[in-house]
């Protein structure tokens, strides 16, 4: 049972990681979330859009064979989660630290718990939360930067306005 809870207690804080943090508290292969570019771990430092492009879609990989028996949805929640905050952590809109703090409080426990044979339920809810608020504040931060407009006009000028 202590082996089994100090497990726990790593699978959690390496979920956590990267749910919260986008950052993954690892070992390569250790994890069912793998970084397989060379993009920096820094999240202070800005990067260009191609950078941002390529960390997006090439610097990490969802392994679910590495996975606990979770739904493919609730892994993929979790993967979109910890790439959407790295994203929303350099423009300066993620959490604050006591937000973050408390939910790494309330987390921590409820993941925990479910490694060492409790329900997933509070797994996939503390999920989806996370991956709700993340989404919600990423759809704001691409409002802002014009996206709406960008994609009406490249419409307008591929589609000419017909079919649309």
């Amino acid at each position: 049972n202590l082996v089994a809870g100090q497990v726990a207690k790593v699978f959690a804080r390496q979920l956590l990681g990267w749910l919260l943090f986008g950052h993954l508290q690892c070992a390569p292969r250790d994890f069912f979330v793998e970084s397989v570019g060379h993009g920096t771990d820094d999240l202070a430092s800005p990067v260009t859009g191609v950078a941002a492009e390529k960390e997006w879609f090439g610097q990490f990989v969802l392994r679910p064979e590495r996975a606990p028996p979770w739904t493919p949805s609730t892994l993929e929640a979790v993967f979109f989660t910890g790439r959407a905050v790295r994203v929303l952590t350099r423009s300066k809109r993620w959490l604050d630290l006591s937000e973050l703090q408390e939910q790494w409080e309330a987390g921590e426990p409820v993941v925990a718990a479910a490694v060492t044979g409790g329900s997933v339920v509070g797994v996939v809810a503390l999920v989806e939360r996370t991956r709700s608020e993340s989404a919600t504040r990423l759809r704001q931060l691409l409002e802002e930067s014009g996206l709406r407009g960008h994609l009406h006009m490249l419409r307008g000028m591929y589609l000419m306005g017909f079919g649309a």
